[in-house]
């Protein structure tokens, strides 16, 4: 059986879904979610006597009570202490696209995009872009200062104190995230274009600034990702009681409500009922259904689940001409996709089927663009060129 892997099958993929996977693999949730930390407890409140100026207007806490936050809606304004370093912002401006960074000092995955925030800064300054970095942190202003001082050319974008937490329920709790890093961007006409992990921003920004970002996809995506949230919480809260059956009925009335999620749930569900309720029929019998039907147009969906089922070698009984099923509807749809290629040739050696094998990797091979996947390819075709020998 092969052994190499396929990133590219999972790449594309949220947060959400790739927790709905390590629930079922044992994996820890957090192994999958290395790029975002959430808080340690509360540091002590700071002294009754730190002054805590309101520098961008004056409404009220109540007022700023938060609304939900979504990709399109009207950005909301910044609440600042105190500056940190970098000429104020004291209102967010039309004309002008903004990223608003939240993060902290404890969160290592803040401090590596800080190089990256600060090279996007530079590179598009002269565009109308301002990145801000905002830090909800209850420690002395002091101690902030010295921490961002000491980055020096890593950071040298914008860096504000949020005041007394006003910002962090305005745009974090309003949009529901709890883990950092996090970023929004706000285009010119004063709306949230996009909300995510900033190692997106370099794709995202340039297509802010020149106009091109479609809002519409993106309310698309965040729709799909909030969706994705909901059925992992319930995947997990009905796991947790051992209520496998249940699970599996709530991700298969998703897909069926939103056939768009099948790149993300096809193969869990494939795996809860071959593996935790021990029923390869049932399996099967989703696997064939997902196949002619649900995921039939969908490439993407195809070919995840055409993995998953090759690559379940620890299932009895799993039904390889379903998985060759997929994977062949799935370079249908796209001929000329390398990762696809790449799977239907793993279905092939999964089948046994060598020489089938090494024309699918080698058309992989041809495919691909990068150097790395062509050498990931090139090994795996090695594999499958040595039994198709035997």
């Amino acid at each position: 059986m092969p052994t190499h892997r396929n990133p590219s099958r999972l790449a594309p993929q949220p947060i959400a879904a790739m927790a709905l996977l390590a629930l079922l693999t044992g994996i820890a949730h957090a192994q999958t979610t290395t790029t975002q930390e959430t808080p340690p407890a509360a540091n002590p409140p700071a002294s009754a006597e730190t002054p805590n100026p309101v520098t961008n207007n004056q409404t009220m806490d109540a007022d700023i009570a938060a609304r939900p936050l979504s990709i399109g809606d009207p950005a909301p304004s910044l609440y600042v202490s105190t500056w940190l370093q970098g000429e104020a912002v004291p209102a967010l401006a039309p004309g002008t696209v903004y990223v608003i960074e939240h993060w902290a000092t404890w969160c290592g995955p803040c401090i590596a995009m800080m190089p990256k925030l600060s090279a996007l800064q530079a590179a598009h300054a002269d565009k109308g872009l301002v990145v801000v970095g905002i830090t909800s942190e209850d420690e002395p202003e002091q101690t902030l200062r010295s921490f961002v001082r000491k980055q020096g050319e890593r950071m040298t974008y914008r860096v504000a104190l949020d005041d007394a937490g006003r910002t962090e329920r305005a745009w974090m709790e309003a949009a529901k995230q709890r883990g950092i890093p996090f970023a929004f961007v706000v285009d010119r006409a004063g709306k949230i274009a996009f909300m995510g992990h900033p190692v997106l921003l370099e794709d995202v920004v340039p297509q802010v600034l020149d106009g091109t970002w479609d809002i519409s996809k993106a309310q698309l995506a965040q729709q799909r990702d909030r969706e994705l949230l909901r059925l992992r919480d319930a995947f997990a809260k009905l796991s947790s009681e051992g209520q496998f059956e249940q699970a599996a009925a709530v991700l298969t009335k998703g897909l069926e409500q939103s056939p768009s999620l099948g790149v993300h749930l096809a193969g869990v569900i494939f795996r809860v009922h071959a593996v935790q309720l021990d029923d390869i029929d049932a399996a099967n019998a989703f696997a064939s259904k997902a196949t002619a039907q649900l995921l039939k147009d969908d490439a993407d969906a195809l070919n995840a689940l055409a993995w998953t089922i090759a690559d379940a070698s620890d299932v009895a009984g799993r039904d390889l001409a379903i998985s060759l099923a997929a994977a062949q509807r799935a370079h249908e749809l796209r001929p000329t996709d390398a990762a696809i290629a790449d799977t239907l040739a793993y279905v092939f050696a999964a089948q046994r089927e060598w020489p089938k094998a090494v024309e699918a990797q080698r058309l992989a091979q041809s495919l691909a663009t990068d150097d790395e996947t062509k050498q990931r390819y090139g090994e795996a075709l090695a594999l499958y060129e040595r039994n198709a020998k035997r």
